[in-house]
C-alpha cells in the first residue's frame, strides 16, 4: 500500500484536506450559479404573472367600459319610454 493512503501518517491527512478543499471549492464555484439560474427562473415566472394580470386588467376595463356603455344606452331607452308613456298617459286623462 503506497505510504500516503496510510491513515497514520500526515501525507494521508494532507491529501484528505486536499480533497475537501478541492470539494469546497468546486461547490463555491457552482452554487452562486445554479442560486442566480434559480433566481432568474424566478422572476421570469414573477414577470410572466404580472404580464397576465396587465393583460387580464385591460381586458376587464374594456368590458367594463362596454358595459358601462350599454347601461348609458339602456336608461337613456328607458327615459324615452317613460317620456312616452307619461305623454300617452297625459293625453289619456
Amino acid at each position: 500500500m503506497p505510504e500516503f493512503l496510510n491513515p497514520a501518517e500526515a501525507e494521508f491527512w494532507v491529501f484528505i484536506g486536499l480533497l475537501i478543499f478541492f470539494g469546497i471549492v468546486a461547490f463555491v464555484a457552482k452554487a452562486p450559479q445554479k442560486i442566480g439560474a434559480a433566481l432568474d427562473g424566478q422572476a421570469a415566472a414573477i414577470q410572466a404573472n404580472l404580464d397576465e394580470a396587465a393583460r387580464i386588467r385591460e381586458e376587464a376595463q374594456r368590458l367594463l367600459d362596454t358595459l358601462k356603455a350599454e347601461l348609458d344606452s339602456l336608461l337613456e331607452e328607458w327615459g324615452a319610454a317613460t317620456e312616452a308613456l307619461e305623454t300617452l298617459a297625459g293625453q289619456g286623462a
